[in-house]
């Protein structure tokens, strides 16, 4: 005996990760989302250390992209990270601090 949904579906999984997932960015639109203007540059530079700026760099490029913010791991976000890191920053970084003290300095700024 199968049980019916009686709710309504409106969008598939796949189509609320379109709408609402983090960006899973090809090499062409990491150049179209993660080149950044002078302005958006003075933004994540503005940020207290090289961390922050990253996180940063990824929510603007991520909003660019998505128009929305996002919680993410490191670990997620790591071809992106690794984009911006080389074209910004010339240095890698460790991922020591959680998104949540990226997010609430980000937040304070």
């Amino acid at each position: 005996m199968s049980i019916k949904n009686k709710n309504l579906t409106i969008l598939s999984e796949v189509e609320k990760f379109a709408l609402y997932g983090l960006p899973d960015f090809d090499n062409d639109q990491r150049m179209e989302y993660l080149i950044f203007s002078e302005q958006e540059i003075a933004v994540f530079s503005s940020r207290p250390n090289i961390h922050d700026q990253v996180y940063c760099a990824l929510q603007v490029g991520y909003f660019k992209a998505k128009h929305n913010f996002f919680q993410f791991s490191w670990e997620e976000s790591e071809e992106d990270r690794s984009f911006i890191l080389t074209r910004y920053f010339n240095k890698k970084m460790s991922p020591s601090r959680t998104r949540k003290d990226s997010l609430q300095s980000l937040l304070q700024g």
